[in-house]
């Protein structure tokens, strides 16, 4: 049996599909990078007693506090203490989890509509999100997912109060550029992904919506 498929012309079409995709993973990131370090070390204080954690391990040395962490909490200094301890074992890596939502509209050649491609390399809220792109509805479920995500900060996953208000750091979703890939039949697929992390915002490259 043979099956003819006729393409369609240039100026013929303007269809419209869209769909949502939250990708899930996990991938290992550095010992040093674990929120509750980041937090710890957020003060001169904790700066140096990472940096003593640092140096007695490469050095194969005993951990000796210098002056100066007196002014650390108790709660800190057990934190620093846990982290050479665990990286005397070999531990330089733990498991973090790892989210990308993902739109996808596959277009006919004629479309003419708007779809939001600015603010690369911003970072959003889900709820700036949901709104940028009300035009392109998520199903309720996948939206309250993705809300859902917005609150699961490390406060939350990793049970550290006061993980989030690290100083230069903001947990959100980072938008990349939009891809355009050219199909059979003229279709025009657009892509576009937003990275949920904590990232680092006083640098110059990546800042707030």
């Amino acid at each position: 049996m043979l099956t003819v498929r006729s393409p369609e012309t240039l100026t013929g079409d303007a269809s419209l599909q869209w769909t949502w995709e939250i990708a899930a993973t996990e991938i290992q990131r550095d010992i040093k990078e674990h929120p509750v370090i980041l937090a710890a070390a957020n003060d001169d204080a904790g700066e140096t007693a990472l940096r003593d954690v640092l140096k007695a391990i490469k050095d194969d040395e005993k951990l000796i506090f210098v002056p100066g962490m007196g002014a650390q909490t108790p709660a800190q200094t057990v934190i620093f203490e846990r982290l050479y301890k665990v990286m005397l074992k070999g531990q330089l890596y733990f498991l973090w989890p790892h989210y990308v939502l993902r739109f996808t509209a596959t277009v006919g050649p004629a479309f003419t509509g708007s779809i939001a491609d600015e603010g690369a390399f911003r970072i959003y809220t889900a709820s700036q999100i949901i709104s940028e792109f009300s035009a392109f509805p998520m199903y309720a479920r996948t939206q309250a997912r993705l809300l859902t995500l917005q609150d699961a900060t490390p406060s939350v996953i990793y049970s550290a109060a006061g993980v989030p208000n690290v100083a230069g750091y903001t947990w959100g979703w980072l938008k990349k550029p939009m891809s355009e890939t050219q199909m059979r039949d003229f279709k025009i697929q657009l892509c576009t992904e937003w990275e949920l992390e904590l990232w680092e915002t006083q640098l110059p490259t990546y800042t707030l919506l």
